[in-house]
């Protein structure tokens, strides 16, 4: 190799007893003069040796040896980067342990033989483990503060997909903030798995294979890295004694969406069609001679593989039940509050409406099983709270079990322990139905049986079901979500794609609303990652009692048309599939009835 003029390697070549055989090294500006210096790192002796650029008097550039660590300084599963961590003129060390995903950052400076940490805090850097560390000046911005000179981070995970943060000031200290994580595409593949494939998130459905998207899930908020939840909407008219149509209101809508969003998942309602007012959805209700009609006229076929389908109607089967599921996991589920004493408030109807869906995506009445009422199951899914919601951190929210409960033995009851239960550094109560109209925090004691004294073991019926027994633990609820119920997710299957005739997957134009969550705003892209796919990372909290009725939620109030050439007549409207015109295991609320609870107002 020809040499380079005025350049020696100087103590690289001699000078020093330092092995430099399978030694790694890392280049950057600890302080010298003449351009970049090194690290030099010892991954068997875990021991570092730093080299420092110079300039002869001669002008000659070289290396110089500055100081050696004790061994000892790193462990077997830390890797060794280099970068700006602190903003000043030099960079530093950064070990980062890519079993436990900790990091450790280090002034390149000699202090008693080892490196002196940086007071960092690693903010949102990935912390998973099996990941490698890239630092480059990706992006600065005015929130960076005092740290311009500080680098940004990307963390490589094998599976692939790429974590971005970027350096900043939280003002109180530098720290990184989460920008984007960019996931690979597969789009034959469900990769959030909901039951839809990223295929037709990114762009659309078309039914027919006409070439155009009968059903452009993109435009309606879909995402193929959060699941999605669709559902479509139709609606009794006003009856004669009625003082309003059966319409989902817009605000209740949009309390379910904002509830879904809490977990990070997308709720997509379609409020769609009006069908005529008749006293009951059918007394005897049977799904296939009751709802199969209802469903052939006015569920648009193209969004059978996606959407549940949904009635909001007066009553079915002579009942004063609020609602029913087709099954425990389905696609069809009605909400029926036409019954004397019903409110129709949007938070009556979206309670109702979230817990029907509930079993449509598997969840049952005692979590685990069907026993209901259980003190220990804090879920919109047990009647105590179906019509309320829970209390949590104070204010009554419409959601499934998030935690994991104890179960609770009614032969033997231990009253000093109450309703045991991982909190997860939240504040749940729970109602028990013998002690109506009382609410207890939950790990505190509760008396039972109201004797005044708090025994170790005490025998109850505790969920008034007129049983004694174990009642099981809820858990959390969202780990157990299924999303392929009835069709869902049935490309291709029952004649969808291909055995009807074009015209029947079109739909007239028709006024509908939608309510969805609100798109991630647009992020501008830096040079570095042009392909990146933005992450959703929704985080939404309100009070029940208090929130506004647009609040976070985007209305396509202007009448969403949807493309036709022939709109379909009734007569030609496909039948659906012989699996849906069979009756399933039906979830019947009959005993979420008026008067159960007081429904929440908003």
């Amino acid at each position: 190799m020809a040499n380079i003029p005025k350049f020696s390697l100087g103590n690289l070549l001699g000078g020093t007893t330092i092995n430099f055989s399978l030694r790694e090294i890392r280049a950057g500006n600890f302080g010298g003069d003449a351009g970049t210096d090194l690290l030099v790192y010892d991954p068997f002796r875990f021991q570092l040796h730093v080299f420092i650029a110079i300039t002869a008097s001669n002008g000659t550039r070289s290396f110089v040896w500055a100081f050696t660590t004790n061994t000892g300084i790193a462990n077997i599963a830390e890797e060794l980067s280099v970068a700006n961590i602190d903003g000043d003129e030099t960079e530093d060390a950064i070990f980062h342990d890519v079993r436990t995903g900790e990091y450790r950052f280090l002034k390149v400076q000699y202090v008693n033989a080892t490196l002196p940490a940086i007071a960092q805090t690693s903010g949102q850097l990935y912390n998973g483990g099996g990941s490698s560390l890239f630092w480059a000046k990706l992006k600065t911005t005015d929130e960076e503060g005092n740290s311009n000179a500080r680098d940004d981070a990307l963390s490589y995970i094998p599976g692939p997909f790429w974590h971005r943060v970027d350096a900043r000031f939280d003002g109180a200290e530098p720290t990184y903030w989460w920008i984007y994580t960019q996931y690979p595409l597969l789009p034959s593949e469900d990769q959030d798995g909901d039951a839809i494939r990223t295929v037709h998130e990114l762009g659309g459905y078309d039914a027919n294979g006409d070439g155009i998207i009968d059903e452009p899930l993109n435009m309606y908020g879909a995402s193929p890295f959060t699941k999605d939840v669709f559902v479509e909407v139709d609606y009794m008219a006003k009856g004669p004694n009625d003082f309003e149509s059966y319409i989902f209101k817009p605000e209740g809508a949009s309390l379910a969406v904002n509830e879904f969003a809490k977990k990070n998942m997308n709720l997509h309602i379609f409020v769609d069609q009006e069908i005529a007012y008749a006293p009951t959805l059918g007394d005897p209700f049977s799904w296939s001679e009751s709802f199969d009609p209802l469903k052939n006229r006015f569920f648009t076929k193209t969004r059978i593989p996606f959407f549940h389908y949904c009635i909001f109607g007066t009553t079915y089967g002579g009942t004063s039940s609020g609602g029913q599921s087709r099954g425990i996991v389905s696609s069809d589920f009605i909400v029926t509050l036409g019954a004397p004493g019903w409110t129709r408030s949007a938070a009556e109807q979206a309670a109702t409406f979230l817990h029907e869906l509930g079993h449509n995506l598997g969840l049952r009445h005692g979590s685990i099983d069907d026993v209901n009422n259980k003190p220990n199951h804090i879920s919109l899914m047990n009647y105590d709270y179906a019509i309320t919601g829970i209390l949590k951190n104070g204010i009554r929210q419409l959601l499934y079990s998030e935690i994991e409960c104890q179960p609770l033995d009614e032969h033997s009851l231990n009253e000093g322990a109450g309703v045991q239960c991982d909190q997860a550094g939240n504040a749940y109560q729970t109602v028990p139905r013998t002690l109506r109209g009382a609410s207890f925090p939950l790990n505190t004691p509760i008396d039972w049986n109201q004797d005044s004294l708090l025994q170790e073991s005490t025998e109850v019926d505790i969920n008034a079901d007129e049983l004694e027994t174990v009642l099981a633990g809820g858990v959390n609820e969202y780990s157990i979500l299924v999303f392929n119920g009835g069709l869902i997710g049935s490309i291709g299957d029952a004649g969808i794609t291909s055995t009807r005739s074009p015209n029947a997957f079109f739909r007239a134009n028709e006024d509908v609303f939608v309510v969805t969550p609100l798109p991630d705003p647009v992020v501008e892209l830096d040079e570095f990652t042009p392909e990146k796919v933005l992450r959703h990372n929704r985080t939404v909290s309100f009070n029940l009692v208090e929130l506004p009725p647009h609040n976070g939620i985007q209305f396509l109030e202007s009448p969403l048309k949807f493309p036709t050439t022939s709109p379909c007549q009734n007569t030609d409207a496909p039948v659906l599939p012989k699996q849906l015109e069979e009756t399933t295991e039906s979830t019947t609320d009959s005993a979420a009835t008026p008067g159960f609870n007081p429904a929440l107002e908003l």
